[in-house]
Parts: C-alpha cells; structure tokens; sequence
C-alpha cells in the first residue's frame, strides 16, 4: 500500500468481514530491541509498514476471492 495507515484500514475492513490479513514482515527485525544496536533500513522499514498478506490457500473460493478483491479495491479506505 502506499502508506501503513491505509494498510490498516483496509486490514479493519476486511476483519470486519471476516476476512484476516496478516503482517508477517512486520516489525522490521532492525527495529526490534534484541537486535539493537542495528542501522536504519529505510527499504525494510517502509516494505514492512506497507504489506498486508491476504489469505492464501488451496480451496480458496473464486466468490472469496473476488470478494477480497472488492474489499481491497474499494475507493476511500
């Protein structure tokens, strides 16, 4: 997304609809404190603010897609 604030509302809508995104790049590992001291990385830190992952799997119905899709694309998040 092109920022995290509208990430987190198209996270809100789609688990208002029971659909559960997740954030699995998120925190960026520099930013985590068992890891410091560690340098900026602006890259992972934006990728990390900014990806949502949609659910993924097998028997994942073409209606469920396509309502994922329309949660997503909707204008105005």
């Amino acid at each position: 997304f092109d920022s995290e604030e509208i990430l987190l509302k198209i996270k809100e809508r789609l688990q208002s609809n029971n659909i559960f995104p997740q954030r699995y790049f998120y925190p960026s590992l520099n930013t985590v404190s068992v890891f410091q001291p560690q340098a900026t990385l602006p890259v992972a830190e934006r990728v990390a603010k900014t990806v949502l992952c949609l659910p993924l799997y097998d028997n994942l119905s073409k209606k469920s897609i396509q309502e994922i899709c329309k949660l997503v694309l909707t204008e105005k998040p």
